[in-house]
């Protein structure tokens, strides 16, 4: 090896991914499932190796420094080449079903991807690839190539901040729809019978809040709760599970497909004082060719949001 060569193991690149992702050595840690300690020793080997801090550690998280930032931004291109790469190896004869699509956390998506799987054709290869996050990972994994298609979720109140931010990253985007925000909660929850939920009603129950709605340089989500109790969850099928089990429990969300309500015994209601509105986009590089499986997934998309868009609820 000639003097001045660096030799790097790229499975590092895919750990400094994850930690700027989640702003967090012990979360990546946990969805790299490997031991936080042993993440910390990687990336410090990687840091050595290239002579440059790629992090700044704080009491809010972990960051990438400016020259981190550069570092990283090559790391995903490499990642995005070796996945690419890697897919050769499927025989030119052979035909493979590839897919791929980053979406939030919405119960009519995930409704919509169960539908779309279930009709692939199982006798032929298959490379699926769905992952859920918040919406400005989401921009920017399309925007880096790692995923084809994503949708992006949003407050209206950040109209402009995505359309911005879209623009600036050459996206194109398409509206799947817009819509207010309900309430979900047990059939057993003490003011499930009632038609139009005042904000005073919430205020002596348990908000579950979902994580995903993280947008940087902008305060948290406009609508002001008035329950002092909340309880953060990550998961949708726990937080369903917590509002089905603890009956005080009130969450606000997208239309929940009928199936998935029932399922978990929950109602949706409404509270006018409070609901805000809501728009999911579909976006996509510019010029992107949809493949045939693509479309599928879209035809799939609008019928799923048509399944509750249309639905009248109290």
């Amino acid at each position: 090896m000639s003097e001045g060569c660096i030799s790097m193991n790229t499975l590092y690149f895919k750990y400094a991914v994850e930690v700027e992702r989640t702003r967090s050595i012990t979360k990546a840690a946990s969805n790299l499932y490997m031991a936080q300690p042993n993440l910390s020793k990687a990336i410090k080997e990687l840091e050595d190796t290239l002579g440059i801090d790629i992090f700044e550690r704080t009491s809010k998280g972990v960051f990438p420094t400016v020259k981190g930032r550069e570092f990283l931004e090559y790391a995903k291109k490499i990642l995005i080449q070796i996945e690419k790469m890697e897919s050769l190896k499927i025989s030119r004869n052979r035909i493979c079903q590839n897919f791929s699509i980053a979406v939030p956390g919405s119960s009519y998506i995930s409704f919509c991807i169960s539908d779309f799987i279930s009709e692939l054709n199982f006798s032929q290869d298959i490379n699926i690839n769905v992952e859920r996050m918040n919406s400005v990972d989401i921009v920017n994994s399309v925007a880096d190539g790692k995923y084809n298609l994503g949708i992006v979720h949003y407050s209206l109140d950040y109209e402009s901040y995505f359309t911005d931010f879209l623009r600036d990253k050459n996206l194109c985007s398409e509206t799947v729809w817009t819509f207010e925000h309900l309430l979900v909660m047990s059939e057993k929850n003490p003011i499930a019978e009632d038609s139009d939920i005042s904000a005073e009603k919430l205020s002596g129950l348990i908000e579950i809040i979902q994580d995903d709605m993280y947008v940087p340089y902008i305060n948290g989500i406009s609508r002001k709760s008035l329950s002092s109790k909340r309880i953060t969850m990550h998961e949708r099928d726990s937080q369903f599970e917590l509002l089905c089990r603890i009956p005080d429990t009130f969450m606000w969300t997208s239309p929940v497909p009928e199936d998935i309500l029932r399922r978990f015994k929950l109602v949706h209601r409404k509270c006018s004082q409070l609901s805000s509105k809501y728009r999911d986009l579909l976006i996509f590089q510019n010029g992107y060719k949809f493949s045939e499986l693509d479309r599928k997934f879209v035809d799939k998309l609008y019928s799923a949001k048509n399944s509750v868009s249309f639905v009248e609820y109290m």
